[in-house]
């Protein structure tokens, strides 16, 4: 069975997010729309992080790789080196 909540990244601005979408990802960061597989290639053109049956469980997710992400992203600015 397919799971329906997934959490994934966008491949133009990096954004993380939710989305019950099968085929394509309208990202709410840059508003750009992303199939999830390529048509003739069948190579995966979004990241999916994981799949939940719950949607509060992709929100938890979500959530933490936001955070991760922002405190990598500090950690490695000019202003901490």
């Amino acid at each position: 069975m397919i799971k329906r909540y997934k959490v994934v990244m966008c491949p133009k601005c990096k954004s993380i997010q939710t989305t019950e979408k099968k085929e394509a990802l309208k990202c709410m960061g840059c508003r750009k729309q992303t199939q999830f597989k390529n048509a003739k290639t069948g190579f995966e053109m979004v990241k999916i992080y994981d799949s939940f049956d719950l949607p509060k469980h992709a929100t938890l997710l979500c959530q933490k790789l936001r955070k991760d992400k922002s405190k990598s992203q500090y950690l490695n600015s000019p202003m901490q080196k």
